[in-house]
Parts: structure tokens; C-alpha cells; sequence
């Protein structure tokens, strides 16, 4: 999402514009705001991904077992780009940031195999892409270094090719942000588990959550009160 002072102008934004943005992600709104995205918005958004349309049908082709393939969200890509390491000339060049997911069995296929071809596929396709290539233990990690920004970014991006661990991230990155804004006081620790977290999960499958809460400052309502109420 981007931020300006000027709404008029915020209006006129395309999506490209809204990618080369270098403003500050914020996921609550992100994920608040997913079903909410103005009409104008969606049409850049659905122009982008028919651009892309070959691009991906290439990749999925080439390496059916890919999970996921989606657009990151544009205020995600300066904390991505150094998480990385990007060189100044290269995030200078402003290119659109997606996000590659493969099963952990194919992570040692990553740096020479699978990247090399992925980025030819980009290069034929003339698109100014950089991808970041994950696997389901790779974004979990990001939980479990603090760094739920990411997981909130990838869960808030904008699918391409989805087998459904994608879908799944972003109902419990949207249900995580409304328990947040609710109960935030009271909440220790948001987890999820299951095959979301073993990168099983399908298009059908549930998402798994633990919600754990810390009711030691509850003053005037006894414990199971407290957990009926929640």
C-alpha cells in the first residue's frame, strides 16, 4: 500500500508506481485491507498479472513442483532487498519483487539449478524481476528470527501460482491481525501448525492455529471467564 498526503495523486498511482514506492509496510493494514482494494487498483493489479502470464506458465512448467509463485507487496521490498543484500545498482533498476516457494526437498536445487533457469525465463520474457527463491522452512524461520514482517509480506502478496500453502498463509496472517487488534493485550503468541506448516497443506486443507494468552494481569476476571470470552 502507499502512502500520500495528497489523495488525488494516491489515485492516479498505478500498480507500477505503487512497486517502485520505497514506503514502509505496514501488514495490519495490509491484511485488514485484502477484499477492500479499490476497483482501480485491481485493474492494475490484474493487468500486471497478465504480463506476467507467461513468465509464470514457463517457470510452473519447467518446475511443476513449484508451490507458489506471487508479488510481494511494494512496502516489503526495501527490508527484503537488504535482507539479501541487494547491491545499491541493482535496487536502482526498481524491479518488481516476487516471491518463489519449493519444497524443502528441492532446496538444494535452488542455487543451480532452479534460480539459473528461473532468471532465464525472466530474461526471454523481458521482465525486470527479482526473485526470492523459499521454501516453507525458510519462511518459518522468519517466525522464529522475529521477523514477522516477512511472513506477514509473503502472507500478503498478491498470488500467481498457488497450490494452496499460499492461500492458507494469508487467512491466518489476516485472522492473526484481527485477533491482534482485539485482544493484543492478552495475546503471548500467535502460531500456526499443521500442513500449512509442513508445506502439505492444499487448496482444501484448514489452517491450524494456537492462539496463546497470558492472563496474569487479569484482575477481576477469573481465568475460564477470560478463555470463554476469547
Amino acid at each position: 500500500m502507499v502512502e500520500n498526503k495528497n489523495n488525488n495523486e494516491a489515485k492516479k498511482l498505478g500498480l507500477s508506481d505503487q512497486i517502485s514506492a520505497p514506503v514502509k509496510y505496514d501488514p495490519n493494514m495490509a491484511a485488514a485491507g485484502a477484499g477492500q482494494i479499490p476497483a482501480e487498483a485491481m485493474e492494475e493489479m490484474e493487468k500486471t498479472k497478465k504480463e506476467l502470464e507467461e513468465f509464470k506458465k514457463k517457470v510452473v512448467k519447467k518446475f511443476p513442483f513449484t508451490i507458489s509463485l506471487s508479488i510481494l507487496p511494494a512496502g516489503s521490498f526495501k527490508f527484503f532487498e537488504e535482507d539479501e543484500g541487494l547491491l545499491p545498482e541493482e535496487t536502482k533498476k526498481k524491479p518488481l519483487h516476487l516471491m518463489l516457494l519449493v519444497p524443502e526437498e528441492h532446496f538444494k536445487d535452488i542455487p543451480k539449478k532452479i534460480k539459473p533457469e528461473v532468471l532465464k525465463i525472466a530474461e526471454e520474457c523481458k521482465q525486470n524481476l527479482w526473485v526470492h527463491f523459499k521454501t516453507p522452512v525458510d519462511v518459518w524461520n522468519y517466525g522464529l528470527d522475529s521477523k514477522y514482517e516477512f511472513v506477514d509480506a509473503i502472507g500478503s502478496s498478491y498470488p500467481l501460482h498457488d497450490t494452496g500453502l499460499l492461500g492458507a498463509l494469508r487467512v491466518a496472517t489476516i485472522h492473526k491481525n484481527l485477533v491482534l487488534r482485539k485482544f493484543e493485550k492478552y495475546v503471548a503468541s500467535y502460531i500456526v501448525g499443521g500442513s500449512l506448516v509442513t508445506g502439505t497443506a492444499g487448496k482444501d486443507s484448514d489452517v491450524d492455529t494456537f492462539v496463546i494468552i497470558d492472563d496474569t494481569d487479569v484482575k477481576r476476571m477469573p481465568r475460564m471467564q477470560l478463555l470463554e470470552k476469547l
